[in-house]
């Protein structure tokens, strides 16, 4: 076990208490855990450490359902400005897990989490995410679960629903080429 284990462990269990003390009703409570939870958010691995939270069995569901929204509202906040307050390691991992971390979520938070990937496309997809298009539809040819494939269409849809409302140029038919060169070998297949 690292020397870094024990921290890391304790930062999760701050954060859930400070997502259980946002829940609570009581307005100096909220205050308080929102005061702590906003002063973490531009730390190294805040991003990481929600979605480890939202994918930890053990923790109750409304605190995952609260990880779920505060990482919606993290990634709206904080993606995709000219100075990286998100470190670049903390968007490599988050592109790495979130699809995986959305499909492992009850309904609720999966929604979450799909606005979420919306968000952090609507910035880097294609050309900062190009292992997007082809992680979903390898779910799409792999998932068994339809909450799961429900899902993975909802996110392709979010990510492919902007196209008519963008003036037509080079690179935008590059992207809606390259979209189509991925998608051809599945719909040759049904």
């Amino acid at each position: 076990m690292n020397a870094g284990q024990p921290d890391q462990q304790a930062l999760v269990q701050n954060v859930a208490n400070c997502i259980r003390m946002s829940q609570s009703g009581k307005p100096d409570q909220i205050k308080q855990a929102e005061q702590q939870l906003e002063s973490q958010q531009q730390n190294a691995n805040f991003g990481p450490l929600l979605l480890r939270l939202i994918t930890n069995d053990s923790v109750d569901a409304n605190i995952k359902l609260g990880a779920a929204i505060y990482f919606k509202n993290y990634v709206k906040k904080y993606w995709g400005h000219e100075q990286d307050i998100i470190c670049v390691d903390d968007q490599n991992f988050i592109k790495t897990a979130i699809v995986r971390v959305m499909l492992h979520c009850d309904k609720n938070s999966q929604r979450l989490l799909s606005e979420a990937i919306t968000i952090i496309a609507s910035h880097d997809f294609y050309r900062k995410w190009d292992t997007l298009l082809p992680e979903l539809i390898e779910k799409l040819k792999s998932e068994q679960n339809f909450e799961n494939i429900c899902g993975v269409l909802r996110i392709i849809e979010s990510i492919t629903c902007r196209y008519p409302d963008k003036e037509q140029n080079v690179s935008l038919v590059e992207e809606i080429r390259y979209i189509l060169e991925l998608f051809q070998d599945l719909w040759l297949t049904l």
